[in-house]
């Protein structure tokens, strides 16, 4: 089996590989840099289905760094209930933490209130990055 690192095309695909991903995770059973990030941001955000569905995010590659440090793209995915093409998401530090271009939206309040996935997958990436520096 392929390591889940790989970028998937379906988002179907992605939220299964995601939640088998969750599972092992939280069950001790993998080691990688991703899985010790989904534990990490588990435990500030204990919720399955927005972890799986930030999960998905990140599996099918949807997080871009921008050249500007502390933002990043991502791309939406109509399967996950997005209806823009690409969001933005800015790291504003303190207790706001995280901006997401989805909270101007029309159901952006509870969006902000629960913190969106598009937020979560960049959290995971960047996470992930941070863990594979200290491997």
């Amino acid at each position: 089996m392929r390591g889940f690192w790989v970028v998937l095309v379906d988002a179907r695909e992605a939220l299964r590989r995601a939640e088998e991903l969750l599972e092992r995770a939280l069950g001790g059973e993998c080691g990688d840099s991703l899985c010790e990030a989904v534990r990490e941001l588990y435990g500030a955000f204990p919720r399955r289905s927005w972890l799986a569905r930030s999960i998905a995010r990140l599996l099918l590659g949807t997080v871009r760094p921008s050249r500007v440090p502390g933002l990043w793209y991502v791309d939406g995915v109509r399967e996950l209930g997005d209806w823009r093409a690409t969001y933005t998401v800015e790291y504003v530090g303190g207790e706001a933490g995280y901006r997401c271009s989805c909270y101007s939206t029309t159901f952006g309040y509870a969006r902000r209130s629960r913190v969106c996935t598009h937020v979560g997958a960049v959290m995971l990436y960047r996470r992930q990055l941070k863990l594979g520096e200290r491997a």
